[in-house]
């Protein structure tokens, strides 16, 4: 694909240069088009007829990290290797030769997405439901697991965790003369995985609450430490949500010792409510690959939990290959099926 030569050849880390990605796509599409603006992250929508149907994709990619060269594509055979090509140019500009095709429908180019989407697909929707133009559904051509061939439907909210166990230290020779806050964080590991250990399944995967970091300031090897930090990550669904959560944690805490907790809420879970659409995925994967696509709602949050809320959504793209590491890579095979699979779920849902 040209266009896709031409989107990995911008160095697009951090929403950079979102006004050279917006320039060629409006250059190749030739549509109605509405600029969205936020903190310096532009963002852009291509409109045709009432646009009932959305595509979406993002610009922004993850840093190189010493990848030389990472922003001159380089092509082996069926695929090709650049910064941005999986997650997600390649996805992006299936999405662009699959708009070109259709009629009705919007083309959503946004960055920030890797970020949070706060300066991207979240003031996108807000302009949308102010002009009234919030597609009927929005396909996200995200790389997905299972080689591609996977329809992701939903995924977990992201909660953050931060606490502090205090004590007032003192020389480990005397073990009994201050609460130990390693020893405190073991019980409150302990009651942790057994609080979580049964949540429930819903139409998301379980929730789970994952120790992540532990420290604390000492610098000698005889000292209790007064001070230990930890963090936990928490994904969790509709069944066990965010504050569901909070009250298990904080009873857990009140149990231990000088222990505190704050909590911060990254994302929302979504969960797609139009069966109509995955239907029409489905049986559109089906047409060009000869076996249908699982839907499932692994793996981590998108743009679509903004969407999700006002229209049907839904998440197909290639396969995952070096995705945010070195010789990050894209099938440019399966680029070509996928923008045929975007037509056909069109045909079949409009």
């Amino acid at each position: 694909m040209n266009l896709l030569q031409k989107l990995l050849e911008i160095d697009t880390v951090d929403s950079r240069n979102g006004e050279k990605v917006v320039a060629l796509i409006r250059e190749e599409v030739g549509a109605e088009e509405f600029v969205v603006e936020c903190d310096g992250v532009v963002n852009a929508v291509f409109k045709k007829g009432r646009g009932a149907f959305g595509l979406c994709g993002h610009y922004d990619v993850v840093p190189a990290g010493g990848w030389d060269n990472a922003f001159k594509p380089r092509r082996e055979g069926d695929l090709i290797y650049a910064r941005g090509a999986c997650d997600m140019k390649g996805g992006l500009a299936a999405a662009v030769e699959a708009f070109k095709e259709l009629d009705d429908a919007l083309l959503i180019v946004v960055g920030d997405e890797e970020k949070g989407g706060y300066k991207g697909a979240f003031p996108v929707v807000n302009f949308l439901k102010k002009r009234s133009l919030l597609p009927k559904a929005v396909v996200f051509t995200e790389p997905v697991s299972g080689c591609g061939k996977k329809i992701k439907v939903g995924a977990r909210g992201v909660m953050e965790i931060e606490g502090w166990i205090e004590s007032k230290g003192g020389h480990a020779s005397r073990p009994s003369s201050a609460p130990n806050p390693i020893l405190l964080y073991k019980a409150l590991l302990e009651e942790v995985e057994s609080s979580f250990s049964n949540a429930p399944n819903s139409n998301l995967p379980p929730t789970t609450v994952t120790p992540t970091i532990v420290e604390t300031p000492n610098l000698a090897r005889n000292v209790i430490p007064s001070l230990l930090r930890f963090t936990f990550d928490c994904r969790f669904n509709e069944v066990w949500d965010a504050e569901k959560v909070k009250r298990i944690f904080k009873k857990v805490l009140g149990r231990l010792k000088g222990a505190r907790a704050e909590f911060s809420i990254v994302c929302d879970y979504y969960l797609n409510n139009d069966k109509r659409l995955e239907a029409a995925l489905q049986n559109a994967f089906e047409d060009v690959h000869g076996e249908k696509a699982l839907l499932t709602c692994e793996g981590g949050s998108s743009d679509a939990v903004f969407f999700a809320p006002y229209c049907g959504v839904a998440e197909i793209g290639p396969s995952i290959r070096n995705m945010h590491a070195k010789d990050e890579c894209v099938s440019l095979s399966e680029l070509k099926a996928l923008k045929e699979v975007l037509v056909r779920a069109y045909e079949r849902y409009v």
